[in-house]
């Protein structure tokens, strides 16, 4: 059939989405409530349509139709969106979505390209790393670098993350977990019932929708305030298609995004994304966008909730059986069929240990069992701090959320935080109160990344990025949401003391176990693989109000990867508001040094038989043998 000039041939219906074959672009989508679907062709930023194409319906709800466009270097010059019952929505299959290219400005239409897909990683080989090996960095893509002092060309960019990778590597990070980067409609409205609802015409898929519906949301806008989704969780999202507003250059924004992956993996560095698909969206289309991200871009996994997403789907799947996930539950049978490819993230080590360290009563197993168990097959993702929380320097600097600007009362975010001001709200010339901010940041840097999991750093963290209070940033595209670049000169010294805590961290195969330390001496040495000790050793303090704690780890277990014997460690833990002193343990031919100390006023560097804990601090002691293990 010829209308204007193109060619249309009946089309096959699978798969869904664009695709491209016999030099004809072949478009598919599943609408089972419409009785009939237009393919709306546009040229490029036009605002009438070149063409509408009736569509053929399948048996299944699906309507298709192919149709022969002049290409050139893959693209062709036009944008599509579908119209079912004559109502317009575009393809919630679009690899890549015209009309947002400026974040935050109102799109004038939301289009798919008409473009040959292409595969970016097919021939790219990587091995991810193993979960207990990661140490991760979670960042959004635009406020990694948005800032005037990022120091990088483009700006809250693909391009600009992949400038950042030196710092990164620099900094010992192995693998990027990022917040939403499917493409979203990032402008929220208020409504008068004080609901968040997300705005901008056409939706992404078509479910009921029709034009009153349409006329009412766009004069309610005309009323209310327009916020910013910036986190990016959205129901409007287009699984398949990277934010264009994120690519410096949006014409080419898929490029731009495998660019930036094929970067992170030339590096050595991981990267996984937050999928966290609406209630509404099909498990098929799920499926296919996690097959889409995997096998088109290289990705190595991806955070997404098991409420929506059934674990044992994705852990069937054969195009994701080397892919990794984070996800909030697994069971056994799951852990055991599919070991290293599950991670558990969740809160209980974050809110169990800013209890701890902060000086509540009971914590001590916890600490424990962070510390010494490593779920056999599955690993925990270990954070002090996410995205939609505070800070690690707010953690120790409010009491209370400070959430004033998002336009809500300050009623919005969670109230309990486990946060403590160390005396004082907010910003302080206090050099007493300063000191110990500093030394409880210092006291949770360690207790994360000395725990048997996989350690994960929010972005600024290490350099002790500030959102003055704001527990919950999800609207703020601004300096609060911003990582500010100018605390890392600013925080040098606790920026080189993370640095270092990584690196002894990836240096001591005792931190990186893929399996649960034993507190038995199965190889007859005389002392059990890890132990607990009090203030004096073999002694623990078992009453709910003690806050003392102390680990031995034996290096004559483990073998490093130049097959020499691990080093031995003595980790002691004061989160009571006194001092006190731990007597060391004798080991025979061991001097012990101090590794890492978050105290005030450090002792000596070579502890011979006890050491004095300030109040609220801890102490790593590395084993040195006198005489090396053979």
């Amino acid at each position: 059939m010829e209308t204007k000039g193109f060619t249309v041939k009946q089309g096959t219906g699978m798969p869904l989405g664009l695709s491209y074959s016999n030099n004809c672009f072949w478009f598919a989508v599943s609408v089972p409530q419409a009785n009939s679907c237009h393919l709306v062709l546009f040229k490029k930023g036009e605002t009438m349509p070149a063409e509408v194409i009736p569509m053929d319906a399948s048996a299944f709800g699906v309507f298709t139709v192919g149709v022969v466009l002049p290409v050139r270097q893959g693209y062709t010059g036009y944008e599509y969106v579908y119209e079912a019952d004559g109502v317009q929505f575009c393809d919630p299959y679009a690899e890549q979505v015209n009309g947002r290219t400026v974040f935050g400005a109102e799109a004038p239409y939301v289009r798919a390209e008409v473009r040959i897909p292409k595969l970016f990683a097919a021939d790219t080989e990587y091995k991810r790393h193993a979960p207990e090996d990661l140490i991760l960095y979670k960042l959004h893509v635009r406020g990694f670098t948005a800032a005037a002092n990022s120091g990088v060309k483009k700006k809250g960019t693909y391009a600009g993350l992949a400038e950042k990778i030196p710092y990164l590597k620099e900094l010992g990070i192995n693998g990027v977990l990022l917040l939403p980067i499917t493409e979203f409609d990032e402008r929220e409205e208020t409504n008068r019932a004080g609901h968040r609802t997300v705005i901008g015409m056409p939706k992404r898929s078509y479910a009921g929708q029709n034009r009153k519906d349409a006329e009412d949301t766009h004069a309610a806008k005309e009323n209310t305030p327009v916020k910013l989704n910036y986190w990016g969780y959205s129901s409007s999202a287009f699984y398949f298609a990277p934010k264009a507003s994120y690519a410096a250059n949006p014409d080419k924004v898929n490029e731009e995004f495998a660019q930036m992956v094929m970067a992170f993996h030339t590096a050595g560095i991981d990267v996984y994304l937050e999928m966290m698909f609406n209630n509404n969206c099909p498990m098929a289309d799920m499926i296919a966008a996690l097959r889409h991200w995997v096998t088109n871009f290289g990705v190595d996994g991806f955070r997404i909730s098991d409420s929506i997403l059934p674990v044992a789907a994705v852990a069937e799947d054969p195009y994701l059986k080397k892919t990794a996930f984070f996800v909030s539950d697994i069971a056994d049978s799951v852990k055991d069929k599919y070991p290293g490819r599950f991670m558990e993230y969740r809160e209980n080590f974050c809110m169990d240990m800013r209890r701890y360290l902060k000086g509540d009563e009971g914590l001590v197993p916890a600490l424990r069992y962070y510390m010494k168990n490593r779920r056999m097959g599955v690993s925990r993702v270990h954070f002090m701090t996410d995205h939609n929380g505070f800070t690690l320097a707010d953690l120790y600097s409010y009491d209370v959320r400070h959430n004033e600007a998002n336009g809500e009362r300050g009623l919005d975010g969670t109230e309990y935080n486990a946060s403590w001001n160390c005396g004082e709200e907010g910003p302080t010339k206090k050099k007493k109160v300063q000191v110990l901010r500093k030394k409880m940041m210092k006291n949770a840097m360690l207790t994360m990344l000395l725990s048997q999991g996989t350690p994960m750093i929010l972005a600024g963290d290490e350099f002790l990025r500030t959102q003055k209070g704001n527990n919950n940033a999800y609207c703020q595209d601004n300096e609060i949401s911003w990582v500010d670049w100018s605390l890392a000169k600013k925080n040098k010294d606790f920026l080189e003391f993370v640095k270092e805590l990584i690196g002894f961290r990836k240096e001591h195969p005792m931190f990186t176990l893929e399996r649960v330390l034993k507190e038995t001496d199965f190889i007859s040495c005389g002392w059990p693989e890890v132990s607990e000790h009090g203030v004096s050793p073999w002694q623990v303090d078992s009453s709910a109000y003690n806050r003392l704690l102390a680990l031995m780890y034996n290096g004559d277990y483990i073998r490093k990867s130049d097959r020499t014997y691990e080093d031995h460690f003595y980790l002691m833990y004061n989160m009571h508001w006194e001092e006190h002193a731990f007597e060391l343990p004798e080991v025979k031919d061991v001097t012990w040094q101090v590794a890492f100390d978050s105290r005030e006023k450090t002792e000596e560097k070579n502890p011979k038989r006890t050491v004095v804990l300030e109040p609220r601090s801890i102490v790593v002691l590395r084993g040195i043998r006198k005489t090396p293990k053979k």
